[in-house]
């Protein structure tokens, strides 16, 4: 009987994990799911929950199973009579880390040979991290983690109102913020979470419709240097945190809104540009539209001569030429 070891932390199991376990039973006759107690990571889940979630995941697998263990892999794996190792690669980055480890567990022991898997591609995204970076405020991972486990994560969690506080916090500071102004160091401290939880976060609001991004460029330097907007996704909200919220921010993030649902509904998830002399750059079906909210900062002729160019205005009831009456965009659903 051929068997195969398939160690991790698993904090918690997602559908990425799923897939390399599903796979590797084709080529095994048995897999042993290891979870590692890996207290110096200081997991999420308890090593006895993770194992659980585990269990529920596969319970309909044949010839898998899950054991926890908190020793050395290669004693554990010798301990099972186990020379195959597998392992799951999502990016370079992993690449070297795994290749360190796999030489590791050679030396300590000539017999073990690392099976790498790569991930399906629309997994090759997914990580427990992510996971744990988006479960503390609410944010959506049914496409992350296996259906079976989803309602149960929550109770495993033991959410508290400090959760909540977190994220009340995070839209407090976005409304009485410009949005230009907003600095993933200063929120990070505010919210005490680390910079890098809080992008990881953010981004995901994004996705699922909470705050709304706009993003300098899809340039890599631009992205790098966190060249973007952040406003909240609904414009009404500001209205929960400011008794006279500012009308240019509330009119910047209707319109953002409004782009953001026409792209989602033709082109699926796209990025809206902030250009260096406007407030929005639109790309739609192959044509690039520019749009400035408001009047002030654009003459007419400016407006004119610019291919594609408009204004959203607040302050006409008719189209134009080339100024958009904002009422209009309310009719866009």
């Amino acid at each position: 009987m051929k068997k195969a070891l398939y160690p991790g932390t698993f904090d918690p199991i997602t559908n990425g994990h799923t897939d390399i376990i599903k796979r590797a039973t084709h080529i095994f006759d048995e897999v042993i799911v290891a979870v590692a107690a890996s207290k110096a990571k200081k997991p999420m889940f308890s090593c006895e929950k993770r194992v659980e979630l585990v269990q529920m995941t596969i319970e309909n697998l044949n010839g898998v199973v899950v054991k926890p263990f908190n020793t050395l892999l290669v004693d554990f794996a010798k301990k099972q009579g186990i020379t195959n190792i597998i392992r799951g690669l999502r990016a370079v980055s992993d690449f070297e880390y795994e290749l360190q480890m796999g030489y590791a567990n050679s030396s300590l022991d000539k017999n073990i040979e690392t099976m790498y898997f790569m991930p399906t591609l629309e997994n090759a995204f997914i990580s427990s991290s992510v996971v744990r970076s988006l479960l503390p405020f609410g944010g959506k991972v049914s496409h992350l983690v296996p259906k079976v486990i989803l309602e149960d994560i929550p109770t495993f969690l033991n959410f508290t109102t400090s959760t909540l506080s977190k994220l009340e916090k995070l839209f407090y500071f976005v409304a009485n913020t410009l949005p230009s102004n907003l600095n993933y160091s200063w929120l990070a401290k505010k919210l005490n979470i680390s910079k890098d939880l809080l992008e990881t976060v953010i981004f995901y609001l994004d996705k699922i419709w909470v705050l709304n991004l706009a993003i300098r460029s899809n340039k890599l330097s631009d992205i790098l240097r966190k060249e973007f907007k952040i406003f909240l996704w609904n414009p009404n909200m500001y209205f929960a945190y400011l008794d006279k919220p500012s009308a240019g921010i509330i009119r910047e993030s209707f319109v953002l809104k409004i782009l953001k649902n026409i792209n989602y509904k033709n082109l699926g998830f796209t990025d809206i540009i902030l250009p260096n002399y406007w407030d929005f750059l639109f790309e739609y079906k192959g044509k690039r539209y520019l749009f400035e909210v408001g009047w002030a900062n654009k003459t007419n002729k400016q407006v004119k001569w610019i291919k594609n160019s408009f204004v959203i205005a607040d302050d006409i009831l008719i189209w134009e030429d080339n100024k958009i009456p904002m009422w209009l965009l309310g009719l866009i659903s």
